[in-house]
């Protein structure tokens, strides 16, 4: 993602995407911070693409559960919009009710 930041700084007009992150290895925290940094550099140029990748990459080279993908990457994208809202509105993330599986949490 740096290439993007670099990218972003020497151009004004160049939209600007990830393609597809692979979300399921990451936290919401994570890609959050990443995407409102590039958003931030870009001058809001940068398209987040979330992807969840096949189940063997992500039990066996992340170690991560296949759980429920589209289940969870509703929640991932839940709990990222819900992160950026607490950072525009200034409010707290404690307040908010954030999906189980984004919110890092196992579900019962």
């Amino acid at each position: 993602m740096r290439r993007f930041a670099v990218a972003g700084e020497h151009t004004s007009t160049i939209e600007l995407g990830t393609a597809i992150a692979i979300a399921f290895a990451r936290t919401p925290m994570t890609l959050a911070n990443a995407a409102w940094d590039l958003q931030t550099t870009t001058r809001g140029r940068m398209t987040l693409g979330l992807g969840s990748r096949i189940r063997p990459h992500i039990e066996q080279r992340y170690s991560m559960p296949w759980i429920r993908p589209v289940a969870r990457m509703r929640e991932m994208v839940l709990g990222i919009r819900a992160i950026w809202d607490a950072w525009e509105t200034g409010g707290s993330l404690l307040n908010r009710t954030l999906p189980a599986i984004a919110a890092g949490l196992k579900t019962v």
